[in-house]
């Protein structure tokens, strides 16, 4: 088993709205208990950091065309991704 690193919590969720014309959003939990904490591996926590660090340089490249609004994965312009559009995988 891997050595537990950190810990990251889910606060919130990204939902998908019925109308087009407000597509996702942020949205707390119903309940309390679905606030969760989850427990990362030493090997989870690198790759995020390096993921991180990845990020970055498009934030810097990218400057006022970046979107960032906090997403760990996100779109190459930092915009969320949406689940129902087919991803391009390289």
């Amino acid at each position: 088993m891997a050595k537990c690193g950190q810990n990251i919590n889910i606060q919130r969720n990204l939902i998908r709205n019925g109308d087009i014309r407000i597509g996702l959003y942020l949205k707390y939990p119903k309940t309390e208990d679905s606030t969760r904490t989850l427990a990362l591996s030493d090997n989870v926590i690198e790759l995020l950091k390096k993921h991180q660090e990845e990020q970055n340089e498009l934030i810097t490249e990218q400057r006022s065309l970046y979107q960032n609004e906090g997403f760990i994965f996100c779109n190459d312009d930092g915009s969320n991704i949406d689940s129902s559009v087919e991803q391009n995988k390289k």
